[in-house]
């Protein structure tokens, strides 16, 4: 009798997946010049560049995951030093974030409720649904988070294309970025426009309708051919 292949268990695939898109969409976003950028929240305490007394770090920012969180706490696997706070990795180490399968209800209503707030996800939402996703189920996601309370999601949409939601909520250039492929032609999206990743790693950027942006994208920094 032939044996069976068992299907894996359903963390076990969701880890799986989140491999295989990592190594899929990394280099596009990198080679995009897609990071976070900086933002300066001058107005309030934490992100102004000056450590107050209930704070741990103040890097000038109010964004996660580069060592002094939004909260200016200092995130695992990071020290932080000096005002701004310059942080830096401890040996070894390969960030401070962490994701797990997410199946709880909390969570999800946490996740729901940033979408609702965030004034772009319409819009994002709209073009998943014309590229075949279904918005309605986000069963299949992950939690991610610095060493405190979750800061952002990764929702695997299913769909006759399927793709991958990432909502972050405190990020204020991609709170919500769409990853999907179509053969060896790679997407990501947010409110704004389209960096399509073609199979010779050359690179164009599209308006969300899929035509051509001419010369220059209207993304942060972003050049439409690498080495311009």
């Amino acid at each position: 009798m032939k044996r069976q292949r068992s299907r894996p268990q359903p963390q076990k695939e969701a880890r799986m997946r989140l491999r295989d898109w990592r190594k899929l969409l990394l280099p596009v976003i990198v080679s995009a010049g897609l990071a976070a950028r900086p933002f300066v929240a001058m107005a309030s305490a934490c992100g102004n560049g000056i450590i107050e007394p209930e704070e741990q770090c103040d890097d000038g920012n109010t964004l996660g995951a580069d060592g002094c969180s939004a909260a200016c706490t200092v995130e695992r696997n990071y020290t932080c030093t000096g005002q701004p706070s310059v942080c830096t990795l401890k040996p070894g180490a390969s960030g401070s974030t962490e994701c797990q399968p997410d199946s709880d209800s909390a969570s999800l209503t946490a996740l729901e409720n940033a979408l609702a707030g965030i004034e772009e996800w319409p819009t994002m939402k709209a073009k998943a649904v014309s590229l075949g996703m279904n918005v309605q189920d986000f069963t299949n996601r992950l939690a991610c988070h610095e060493g405190g309370p979750t800061t952002h999601w990764l929702v695997f949409l299913p769909g006759s294309v399927p793709g991958l939601l990432t909502v972050l909520p405190e990020n204020p250039a991609f709170r919500v970025t769409l990853f999907w492929q179509v053969g060896a032609d790679k997407y990501m999206a947010n409110a704004l426009s389209i960096v399509h990743v073609k199979p010779d790693n050359t690179q164009d950027v599209l308006k969300l309708d899929g035509t051509a942006i001419p010369e220059r994208g209207i993304l942060p920094n972003h050049r439409a051919n690498p080495g311009e």
